[in-house]
């Protein structure tokens, strides 16, 4: 009985570490669980902005065709206006008027000649000062030309050094790899070994359990070890990460100023030539706004500057941050015996300096140009006030046409140029929302695969449970069954050892046979035969009755054969238990099977979801597989060994039965057969409890993977979404600008001719014909009908 009790707390403890296992396995499984519905939601509030973004722009879109549509009406009716005018000057000139015109426009001619003389001389002037300008200009273009030929050295020099500490960086990350790996491959040679002796020495639970406690130790502090690496090896990762994005700050922010710098420069252009054009400066008066504008122009210049130069030191302060931490990085990879050289260091130092002082002259060449530039604006000023309106449109018709033509080749450039990046915008931004939704699709499969898995784990535990109370009520059952059978046969073999005696002693009385090597069953059937010989004979010998002799013995042998009867009964029930342990056998073989599929499901999930893995990843998988392959070979042969130990332990059972004298012997035997069974079954264990650690490392791993993945795509669709903003922008600047250009010019042009024609008297209108003919740019058919209609006109020059 104590046996008994022995190994059912063996399987006892067995099977709670069991539970333990599969409790640890759920628990990190509902983690992943929760990970992924984390990752989920965020990938669905991704989604929500996506669409929120995308209403936005269908809306700024719709807003843009409409203030479209409006303009386009209005261009047709100003259009069906002038054509209105047209018509109606048509009709109402005349002879007469031809003929005024033309003494009119006489005189006008000869004030004109001379305002065209004193106007040359005056552009002679403002074109040298426009050369000057452009020298100006030029120079400054020098100099950040040269500002952003050392700001690209220094990137190139910054680059080299990143990719030089990260080159030192993956070195000695190899070599501790590949040394971890050499400990590994030591420590697992060494686990084999002491297998080995393990195997070759069954009867040591005690060394086996010091060894195995050994290696935990061992496979903890190397396990502790590799923890601390990957955290020191994620920091410096993490500090190279934000160096490389501090640089990439700057980098656009020196060119969003060179921008802001091109568009100012733009802008002052744009005034100066509207200023030169405006009606006020052509008639010699005073323009207050202008000079108004051009105050605020020059404080709003003074402002940019300053705040150019409080933006230099900021970013030359980040600079110098960004080297800091790269010195910094580099002192933490000394380590690994690779030492930058101190050159390179008093280099960048002396390049700073350099730039420094750059910068400090570039200032004070912009406050020189200032003062020059306000200087040429007053002179342009007072020089502009002298013009007059009708020069203004002569000159301006022709300058404008040039320049609306070079404008125009331009703007047609640009917008092939903008729809080009336009399309590679849109094609990259597909991409991304494609990927997008690869990872959306992915992420649900992987979700409801451990769906699967988790309710797979939930239906092991609930069968190993069911098993567990199976085998322990079976295990008692048997055990009561064994006890009362053990008792019975004991009683039955003490009166079958009374009764053999009395008929020995009975046969030796009466000159029997008698032999100590014969069965129960053939000394009862002597025993019969003895009795109906000794009946018969006493019969015929004897005339007097013998039953006072023959009854004692008649009882005894019905005795004896209530006794057989009992025995065989006993031995069909010991036969009907034998039969329940093969089919508890046969269950347990049946769950076992269920397990192993279980179990290749598990892992043919594991290699679909290895798969997406990088290749050096999948091989660590495989490897990782092959050893949990190899467990289970060891788990079979543990399984085997128990069946063998079963089929020992029913054996044993069997001569119990026969053989009392041999039961202590066979129990001493049958308990150190299942202590070195359990011993190895735990030492099984405990590398499968190591393995899963293993597992659990990796999903780790898989994990921030597929975060650095989601960070990847988030940048990808930042950056689509800046693109796309800026070629909005750019689209309806060149919108409005076209626009602008095509009113100013239309307005301006009908405008003067109208008002001329409208404020002439009879006589100067047939003199106004040629110019409005000029102006409106008649070919020389329609220049010929006009003569034809109206002889005193005079003719086109």
């Amino acid at each position: 009985m104590n046996h008994f009790f022995k190994s059912s707390s063996a399987e006892l403890t067995s099977a709670k570490e069991e539970i333990d296992m599969l409790r640890q396995k759920i628990k990190t499984v509902e983690a992943i669980a929760s990970s992924l519905e984390d990752q989920l939601a965020e990938e669905r509030k991704k989604n929500v902005d996506l669409k929120g973004t995308a209403q936005m722009w269908e809306d700024t879109v719709k807003a843009m065709d409409e203030a479209h549509r409006c303009e386009i009406s209005g261009l047709r009716d100003e259009l069906s206006i002038y054509k209105q005018i047209k018509e109606a000057t048509d009709e109402d000139i005349t002879v007469v008027v031809s003929e005024s015109i033309n003494s009119s426009l006489q005189g006008i001619r000869q004030e004109y000649e001379l305002k065209i003389n004193k106007l040359t001389e005056d552009t002679q002037l403002l074109q040298n000062r426009l050369t000057e300008s452009d020298s100006l200009r030029a120079e400054g273009l020098k100099e950040l030309e040269d500002v952003k030929a050392a700001y690209l050295r220094a990137e190139k020099r910054f680059r080299e050094d990143i990719a030089r500490v990260h080159e030192q960086y993956e070195v000695g990350r190899r070599e501790m790899e590949k040394k971890h790996i050499s400990e590994l491959e030591e420590l697992r040679k060494m686990a084999e070994s002491h297998y080995g002796r393990e195997l070759s020495d069954e009867s040591k639970p005690e060394k086996h359990s010091e060894l195995i406690t050994a290696l935990n130790h061992e496979i903890q502090h190397l396990n502790e070890s590799n923890r601390l690496l990957q955290q020191d090896i994620d920091q410096k990762e993490q500090i190279l990460v934000d160096v490389q994005q501090k640089h990439a700050e700057w980098r656009e922010k020196v060119k969003s100023i060179k921008r802001q710098d091109n568009e100012t420069i733009e802008n002052l252009k744009r005034r100066l030539e509207s200023a030169s054009a405006s009606p006020a400066a052509a008639e010699g008066q005073p323009n207050p706004q202008l000079s108004k504008e051009l105050e605020k122009l020059n404080e709003k210049f003074e402002e940019e500057r300053m705040m150019n130069r409080e933006t230099i030191k900021r970013l030359q302060e980040q600079l110098t941050e960004a080297e800091k931490k790269v010195l910094e990085l580099q002192r933490s990879e000394d380590s690994l015996d690779k030492v930058q050289p101190e050159s390179d260091k008093n280099e960048i130092q002396d390049h700073d300096r350099a730039e420094s002082q750059h910068q400090s002259r570039r200032g004070g060449n912009c406050r020189s140009r200032r003062g020059r530039r306000q200087k040429t604006q007053g002179q342009d000023n007072v020089v502009l006030l002298g013009h007059n309106m009708d020069l203004s449109c002569h000159q301006s018709s022709v300058s404008q046409n040039a320049t609306e033509a070079e404008r125009a080749s331009q703007d047609h450039t640009e917008m092939e140029r903008l729809r080009d990046q336009l399309e590679a915008m849109t094609a990259e931004r597909d991409a991304a929302v494609e990927r997008a939704s690869q990872d959306h699709t992915e992420m649900e499969r992987l979700r409801g695969q451990l769906n699967k898995s988790n309710d797979s784990l939930k239906h092991i535990e609930s069968n190993l449970l069911l098993w567990k109370e199976k085998v322990k009520t079976a295990k008692l059952r048997d055990t009561e069954k064994i006890s009362e059978l053990e008792t019975a046969l004991s009683d039955n073999k003490e009166t079958t050892a009374t009764a053999v005696g009395e008929m020995k002693n009975l046969l030796s009385r009466y000159g029997g046979p008698v032999d100590n090597t014969t069965s129960l069953q053939e000394l009862i059937f002597g025993f019969d035969k003895f009795l109906a010989s000794v009946v018969g004979a006493l019969a015929l010998s004897l005339s007097e009755p013998i039953d006072e002799h023959t009854n004692p013995l008649t009882s005894m042998a019905e005795r004896l054969h209530q006794r057989v009867v009992c025995l065989s009964r006993e031995q069909s029930i010991l036969q009907q238990a034998n039969e329940s342990l093969e089919r508890d056998k046969s269950e347990l073989q049946k769950e076992l099977q269920k397990c192993e599929e279980e179990f290749e499901a598990l892992k043919k999930q594991s290699e679909e979801v290895s798969n997406m893995v990088h290749q050096d990843e999948l091989n660590k998988l495989l490897e990782l597989n092959r050893q949990l392959e190899e467990r289970c070979e060891l788990l079979r042969k543990e399984v085997k060994r128990q069946r063998e130990a079963f089929h020992r332990d029913r054996a044993h059972h069997e001569l119990a039965s026969v053989l009392v004298s041999t039961h202590k012997d066979s129990k001493e035997t049958e308990f150190a057969l299942r202590a070195a069974a359990g011993g190895v079954f735990e030492k099984d264990m405990l590398s499968l409890a190591a393995t899963q650690s293993q597992r659990d490392n990796e999903i780790k791993f898989m994990r921030m993977k597929i975060a650095e993945l989601e960070k990847e795509n988030t940048d990808l669709k930042k950056s689509c979404e800046h693109n796309n903003k800026v070629i909005v922008e750019y689209t309806k600047e060149i919108e409005v600008m076209k626009s602008n250009q095509r009113v100013q010019v239309s307005i301006e042009y009908v405008k003067n001719i109208i008002y001329q024609f409208l404020c002439a008297n009879e006589d100067l209108r047939m003199r106004l014909i040629p110019a409005i003919g000029t102006v409106l740019e008649f070919n020389a058919k329609e220049k010929q009908d006009i003569l034809v209609a109206n002889p005193k006109c005079p003719k086109f020059h």
